[in-house]
């Protein structure tokens, strides 16, 4: 049992712990606790014993699975307010994946099985898992359809990506508002640096990207998608 108490309910309701959570907030904090984890830190790792769940409070994280060969193969980036490491309590009591802090983060940990008893008793919260699980899928699905992209195309991807959860509109385009690397980008694409150097360098010149200052901008968004279209068109064409 842990013995470090969380913070007040209301800094959970900020961070979205939903508010059947709440309720239970006195039952909550007799088995969780808050940790800081250091940038490239790794939460939790393949293998290790799930012994409890986890929320992102605080920070930017990314997921990814190890294959036998020793790539990595990125699954999702987290942002404050989701879960990871809940798939031991539904199946096996390792961890399969690892997670690692691309920043400074801050991380709830709960009690597996004490958080276990208490979704029994909040079905609310457990379909909150539900929609995670569906989220997992959908990624896993598209990892599997970008397998068969060029490293180029599965880059372009990757920054539509990170445009879609973290972007935000600025006066020069898509503000990338995570702390994105090309060693980051590299393993999000399945690819490697040099390579992920090479297209980022294409599309600086091109006006797409601009990576100096910190965060990085997408300038002309349609420099990602225009790609994908005409591939669409060729392939509508050849089948017709």
């Amino acid at each position: 049992m842990y013995t470090h108490l969380v913070g007040s309910a209301p800094a959970l309701l900020k961070h979205g712990f939903c508010e059947q959570a709440l309720a239970q907030y006195p039952r909550i904090k007799s088995f969780s606790r808050v940790v800081h984890y250091a940038r490239r830190d790794l939460m939790i790792r393949e293998g290790m014993t799930g012994d409890f769940v986890c929320m992102l409070l605080e920070g930017t994280a990314m997921s990814y699975r190890t294959a036998e060969n020793g790539r990595q193969v990125m699954l999702r980036f987290l942002q404050s307010g989701q879960f990871f490491g809940f798939m031991t309590l539904f199946s096996g009591n390792q961890h399969t994946t690892t997670v690692e802090a691309l920043e400074p983060c801050e991380c709830l940990e709960i009690d597996k099985a004490e958080f276990r008893k208490l979704l029994q008793h909040e079905p609310a919260l457990l379909w909150s898992f539900t929609e995670e699980l569906a989220e997992g899928v959908r990624n896993s699905t598209q990892i599997v359809e970008n397998s068969f992209l060029g490293a180029e195309r599965r880059i372009h991807k990757c920054l539509l990506r990170l445009c879609e959860q973290f972007g935000s509109t600025v006066s020069g385009g898509i503000e990338l508002r995570i702390n994105i690397t090309q060693e980051t980008l590299a393993k999000c694409a399945g690819t490697t640096r040099v390579t992920t150097a090479r297209i980022l360098g294409n599309l600086i010149e091109q006006g797409v990207l601009r990576v100096k200052p910190k965060p990085w901008v997408i300038r002309r968004i349609e420099g990602l998608i225009r790609p994908a279209k005409k591939k669409l068109l060729r392939s509508r064409a050849a089948k017709s």
